[in-house]
């Protein structure tokens, strides 16, 4: 009897392993700094995500662009603020934010 219920309820977390999301998109902000001494990052982050469906797509770049300085805030970066000199998007459904501190 155990075994029967262990088998089941694997084959049901099986079955909901492709319907998984995080909770919150994927990101990663990569600091640099040039040779002029300019700081610089790259911020990748995905660009389409549950998160996001609750607004306009104003709303969604509003969101993205918090986590941005979310993750600036917390590793200390740009602290008197940022420019982004490009944004664009990969094939594989991320958007890139390439910035430099002031």
């Amino acid at each position: 009897m155990r075994l029967i219920i262990v088998l089941t309820f694997t084959a049901a977390l099986v079955g909901c392993a492709s319907l998984y999301e995080p909770m919150m998109p994927i990101y990663s902000l990569n600091p640099s700094v040039s040779p002029d001494g300019d700081k610089k990052f790259n911020f990748v982050i995905t660009e389409n995500h549950s998160a996001y469906d609750s607004g306009s797509p104003n709303e969604a770049e509003k969101l993205r662009v918090a986590f941005l300085e979310s993750e600036l805030g917390r590793q200390h970066l740009c602290q008197n603020g940022y420019i982004i000199e490009k944004r664009y998007s990969t094939t594989n459904g991320f958007l890139v934010y390439d910035g430099v501190c002031r």
